[in-house]
């Protein structure tokens, strides 16, 4: 085997088409740059990527924040439980699950509204 044809493992190198080697300049006044800072820091971005986002697709989506990635793990969890659920009724039959699939879905329906906020 040639050890020029061994995979040396990583990230596959980008194309010149995909790769940021571009550099654009603006000038603002002190008071735009915290601006900036302020609104990229909130949205979890570094400034460069928060302008980039803005200029090109007109606005930003915000990360999810500690909290939301919480209810969205929480909501894994109850995922696996309907699961089981699921399995429940299909072995013991559905009534004998209804009542926990109702709690379950009151349960589904809470978080939800605590991530849409």
């Amino acid at each position: 085997m040639n050890t020029n044809d061994k995979n040396k493992g990583g990230r596959p190198q980008l194309t010149r088409v995909e790769k940021r080697s571009e550099i654009f300049t603006i000038k603002c006044t002190p008071i735009e740059k915290h601006t900036i800072k302020g609104k990229a820091k909130m949205s979890g971005v570094k400034p460069a990527e928060y302008i980039r986002e803005c200029a090109v697709n007109g606005s930003i989506k915000s990360r999810l924040t500690s909290e939301e990635v919480k209810h969205i793990r929480v909501l894994a969890g109850m995922a696996n439980n309907l699961n089981q659920l699921t399995k429940s009724a299909n072995t013991y039959g559905y009534l004998h699950v209804a009542t926990e699939a109702g709690h379950l879905m009151d349960e589904v329906d809470n978080i939800i509204k605590k991530i849409r906020g």
